[in-house]
């Protein structure tokens, strides 16, 4: 039940949201699907593939994102909380209006460069 969606298609907030639970999902592939407002919970994602999917406000929690990459992704507006964040690495990204815990990180590196 996954909707095939062309960037002129309306959310999904106007049709009964796709809700996952306790679904081995490893080695999925998702392509060009709408899936606003999914949720999902307590589901193996493992080797998934998400490609050019709508995935506003879908929420994450309780995921083990271990190991895997995130590339040409839009999180304007989005919040991390309880994230562990040990050796994630961000690179090529835009940090404008970016915080950590209410401190911009656009100022934290402009003191670390020593500016």
């Amino acid at each position: 039940m996954i909707d095939k969606a062309n960037l002129d298609q309306p959310p999904r907030q106007k049709k009964t949201p796709l809700e996952l639970e306790d679904v081995a999902l490893e080695g999925s592939k998702f392509r060009r699907c709408n899936l606003t407002h999914t949720l999902i919970i307590n589901c193996n994602l493992m080797g998934v593939v998400i490609d050019d999917c709508n995935l506003s406000n879908m929420s994450v929690h309780n995921a083990n994102l271990a190991d895997s990459r995130i590339e040409n992704v839009n999180y304007a507006g989005s919040t991390v909380t309880n994230a562990n964040l040990a050796g994630v690495k961000i690179e090529n990204c835009s940090l404008e209006g970016m915080t950590i815990n209410g401190i911009l990180v656009e100022d934290l590196l402009r003191k670390w460069q020593g500016e």
